[in-house]
């Protein structure tokens, strides 16, 4: 009697466990679970948001990049929207506003800025125009003629070259988070009424890096992040970088763990086997499989946005990395981009 009651325990132990084991995943199909995959509204822009642990780690130069790159291979009559979100930087405006300097003389659009600090009861985004004359274009192939050219690309530009912009600047002292928020929001249906209007297919909203100095403007800026459902995160190649963006993500907005596509991983030295998988490995284990993509170091990187642009060898460098990552994340369509390009990836 004894004997079967050890054994009827035995087994009813052992069938607890399997049931708890059946309903308790392995950690890394749990991690799995936490990927996120391209949110999009049927008839809706591609909304992307770009986030970084610091500074200098190529976010902005990436966003740049990423939105000439899309303008490039969307479809004939498909615009992008790059909306700078970094008013005291400004990087993305300097580096998009640098190829039609001119553009900021009308004076006729608004700024981020604007609608922070008054609202905008109508919103004017700049369309940046590439002159007939000159060769504005994505290169695709070793041969400098050879190109895809950047279509309808539009810029909400951080600030404006204008005397005003140190007034609103300082005007920020005196709004409060509410005030800020609604602002933001306003700014953000302003551009996806502008996006279903003129028909653009992607929206890039480029943030300043997460920093443990934020001020009061900072953090109204990172009210908007509530709003969008897809985010594409940016490390330089060491562990301070990498760490950073993780902590602060994981600790303070752990909600957009579930809204990332991926970490591209920039100036990155691919010969550095050891490193590189440590960080990959780092990353995977906190956001699942596939979410690490390492952008090498290229030098035509820092100057594919003055005239021309240049994507150069689509073999090599840090322009096919950018393509072959969007591509696997599903940012790009795989089929179309070896299509357009005549690459492989």
């Amino acid at each position: 009697m004894y004997l079967l009651v050890v054994l009827w325990g035995v087994s009813m132990r052992a069938g607890i466990l399997k049931i708890f084991k059946r309903g308790a995943k392995p950690e890394g199909e749990q991690v799995e679970e936490t990927r996120s995959s391209i949110t999009q509204a049927t008839g809706e822009p591609l909304i992307l948001g770009f986030l970084s642990g610091k500074g200098g780690c190529g976010k902005s130069t990436i966003s740049v990049n990423t939105a000439i790159l899309l303008s490039a291979l969307s479809n004939k009559g498909e615009g992008v929207l790059a909306i700078d979100m970094d008013i005291t930087n400004a990087t993305l405006t300097n580096m998009l506003l640098s190829v039609t300097p001119d553009i900021l003389k009308e004076d006729d659009g608004v700024s981020t800025i604007d609608y922070i600090t008054e609202g905008a009861e109508k919103y004017v985004f700049y369309k940046l125009e590439f002159p007939p004359n000159k060769v504005f274009n994505i290169q695709v192939s070793g041969r400098k003629d050879l190109g895809v050219p950047v279509k309808d690309l539009y810029v909400l530009p951080a600030k404006k070259a204008t005397v005003s912009y140190e007034q609103r600047l300082s005007a920020l002292a005196h709004l409060t988070q509410e005030e800020i928020r609604d602002s933001l929001l306003e700014l953000f249906n302003s551009a996806r009424k502008f996006a279903k209007e003129r028909n653009v297919k992607y929206i890039i909203f480029d943030f300043p890096p997460f920093r443990p100095d934020q001020r009061k403007v900072y953090e109204g800026v990172f009210a908007l992040v509530e709003y969008i459902p897809n985010f594409v995160m940016v490390c330089s190649f060491d562990y301070a970088a990498v760490h950073g963006l993780i902590g602060v993500l994981d600790r303070r907005y752990s909600y957009l763990k579930t809204r990332t596509l991926g970490f591209l991983i920039n100036m990155a030295v691919l010969e550095d086997e050891k490193t590189v998988e440590s960080i990959r490995r780092y990353i995977e284990t906190i956001y699942g499989k596939g979410v690490v993509h390492f952008i090498r170091s290229d030098p035509r990187w820092r100057i594919n946005f003055l005239p021309p642009i240049i994507l150069g060898d689509p073999g090599e460098g840090a322009h096919y990395d950018l393509i072959s990552a969007y591509a696997k994340i599903g940012i790009l369509d795989r089929e179309g981009v070896v299509k357009k390009l005549n690459i492989k990836l």
